[in-house]
Parts: C-alpha cells; sequence; structure tokens
C-alpha cells in the first residue's frame, strides 16, 4: 500500500499544474504526512524495531496514521449528494456557529448552577458543565446525575431549553440543505444534455488541484 501511494503522489506531482494550490490543499497534505509516517516506522522498524514498541513514538505515529481515514473524503467529491451537503455546511457555517456558542453559553450557565445547588453531584464547574451539555442534547450517559430536589428541577429545565435550542436551530440547516437540493436538481434538469452531477456547484467551489 504504501508504494502504491507514493507511486500515485509522484505521478500527481509530476502532472500538477500549480504547486501553490497543490500544497494547500488539507487532503493532499494528510496524504503527504501519513506517507511520511508510513516510512518513519518502516525506517525505525528496519534500524531499531526495539524503539517501535516504546509508548512515546508508537501514541504518535498512531495518532498521525488516523489521519489515513481523511482519504475517504476524496470520495464525495463522486457524489452529488455528499457535496449538496458540504455546500449546505458552507453556507450554514453562520447558523451552526450561533447554535454552538450559544450552546456552550448556556452549558456553562447551567453547569455553573448545578455545582452551587448541588455540590454532592458535581465536584467543579466544569463537571457541571459537562452534565449540562450531556443533558441538554438528551444524550444522557449517567455519569453525573442530580441528587437533590433543585438539581433535578434544574436538569429538566436544562433539557427543555437544549431540546428548544436544537428544534430552532437545526431547522434553519435543513431549510439550507432544502434550498440547495432543489437548486441542483433544477440544474440537473436544465443541463440533462450535459455530463450529470451538480455543475453549478462546482462553478462555485475552486477547482481541486490533482
Amino acid at each position: 500500500c504504501t508504494g502504491y501511494f507514493t507511486l500515485e503522489q509522484i505521478a500527481r506531482l509530476c502532472f500538477c499544474p500549480s504547486y501553490i494550490r497543490y500544497f494547500f490543499s488539507i487532503l493532499n497534505l494528510v496524504d503527504i504526512v501519513t506517507l511520511f509516517v508510513d516510512y518513519v516506522e518502516i525506517l525505525i522498524n528496519a534500524l531499531h524495531p526495539q524503539q517501535i514498541y516504546e509508548s512515546n513514538i508508537l501514541d504518535i505515529i498512531q495518532f498521525l496514521q488516523i489521519l489515513r481515514v481523511l482519504r475517504l473524503f476524496r470520495i464525495t467529491k463522486h457524489i452529488p449528494g455528499a457535496r449538496v451537503l458540504i455546500f449546505t455546511i458552507k453556507n450554514s457555517v453562520r447558523e451552526l456557529l450561533f447554535m454552538i456558542v450559544l450552546l456552550v453559553n448556556v452549558a456553562i450557565l447551567f453547569g455553573t448552577l448545578f455545582y452551587c445547588l448541588d455540590k454532592e453531584a458535581a465536584k467543579n464547574i466544569s463537571q457541571g458543565t459537562w452534565w449540562a451539555v450531556i443533558t441538554m442534547t438528551t444524550v444522557g450517559y449517567g455519569d453525573v446525575v442530580p441528587s437533590g430536589i433543585l438539581g433535578r428541577i434544574l436538569g429538566g429545565a436544562c433539557a427543555a431549553f437544549g431540546i428548544v435550542l436544537i428544534a430552532l436551530t437545526v431547522p434553519l440547516f435543513v431549510n439550507n440543505f432544502l434550498t440547495v437540493y432543489n437548486v441542483s436538481i433544477s440544474h440537473e434538469i436544465l443541463n440533462s444534455d450535459e455530463k450529470p452531477g451538480t455543475p453549478w456547484i462546482k462553478a462555485k467551489e475552486p477547482q481541486e488541484i490533482c
């Protein structure tokens, strides 16, 4: 596999029209880093095989090798639905940031109140904030639970607020997705004589180099 990906990188570098855009592509940088890690592992195995099992070196290599999973994102450029989803996420950055900022602020508020009202359940504010996030997102791991009446009342209010918050912000993202999807279908119908796909998205997005 390492030899195949090495030959692929060499071929892409040889036929790449712009090296600047090539090295500024996140996926290309991921490929280069993972290849570098592969060769480092091979070199360590060849010269000092006993050091590969040292915890610090092994942890670093395994962490960098996780980046290989990002290669799967190259498949998305061949799937029109995935391209629509990515384009929707780009157009919904403000809505997503608003939801995240509001969620963090409210979680800190509820976490602080939970720590003040039920110190037996939450040892510190950070643990209370963790409980608030899990409660607002209705995950409920059960590792931190309120032990008093006031804590349970606060937990119910926190869960209700989280449901309302998600219910108000998620439809904005869904509306953007439906708008982009409908426009994509319309352009496919109008350009049925051309190659199937979403050409309007391709025209707006920067062309990927290699």
